[in-house]
């Protein structure tokens, strides 16, 4: 008999996640989707070196529901906004 959708496990392509407080919200849509484990990616941010506390935490209360994928230091961009074409486009990465 071959299996349901709902009986594969899902894992989620990738999530965005830059914020600690919004840790029960992913675990509330991982319940709901079902989904059996997600990717959290680190962006880049002009306000923060990047989010991989963020990630590490999650990863650390959840290691089995989880993957992470870490952003690099973009300090020495941001520090100079000549070097990138739109700045705004760093500071949300969802701008069109």
């Amino acid at each position: 008999m071959e299996p349901s959708f709902a009986d594969i496990p899902i894992v989620d392509g990738h999530i965005h996640f830059d914020d600690v407080k919004s840790m029960p919200d992913i675990l509330h849509i991982m319940e709901t989707v079902p989904l059996a484990r997600v990717n959290l990616v680190s962006t880049p941010n002009i306000h923060t070196v990047n989010q991989n506390p963020a990630l590490i935490q999650f990863k650390t209360a959840h290691p089995d529901r989880a993957y992470v994928s870490g952003g690099l230091d973009y300090v020495q961009v941001m520090a100079d906004p000549g070097r990138i074409e739109d700045p705004d486009r760093m500071s949300d990465p969802l701008a069109g």
